[in-house]
């Protein structure tokens, strides 16, 4: 009887701990809409082409994407602290076209395609001029461009 109460004390320790570790885990993944400069700057796919600006950039995520939440903090920073605007659009809300070969050099939406996420368009007075793709390749582009900015 002794033993029972205890096993039971401990599993519901160990449930109670496990709890309280996960609310944990789900604060440090932060949705990007949560940012202000992501809410402020979230675009759908019809308007990838239809900017102010003559240059940007648009980041493409998902909120169920790791590396997307991975990249998260370099990708709010860059967007707050460079002059290269940045815009953003949620995959997981927007229907974006994801195919194998990454497609540049193209001025009608229709005609464009991501290769998935997290993925970067460079966008150069209308024309889609540099498409990245995948974490390393994206962290990569971001500091780059954050050199030719200083």
């Amino acid at each position: 009887m002794k033993l029972s109460r205890f096993i039971v004390s401990l599993l519901s320790i160990g449930l109670i701990t496990a709890c309280s570790h996960s609310e944990n885990t789900s604060e440090s993944f932060k949705a990007y809409k949560e940012f202000e400069i992501v809410e402020n700057n979230s675009i759908t796919w019809p308007e990838i082409l239809k900017q102010e600006e003559k240059e940007y950039i648009i980041f493409f995520y998902s909120e169920t994407c790791a590396y997307c939440h991975e990249m998260q903090k370099e990708v709010v920073d860059f967007a707050t602290t460079c002059p290269l605007k940045t815009y953003f659009l949620n995959t997981s809300e927007n229907t974006v076209p994801i195919k194998e070969e990454k497609v540049i050099n193209v001025k009608n939406y229709e005609e464009a395609s991501i290769t998935g996420s997290p993925s970067i368009l460079e966008v150069k007075e209308a024309t889609i001029t540099a498409n990245i793709a995948g974490i390393d390749d994206c962290l990569t582009y971001l500091n780059e461009q954050r050199l030719k900015q200083n």
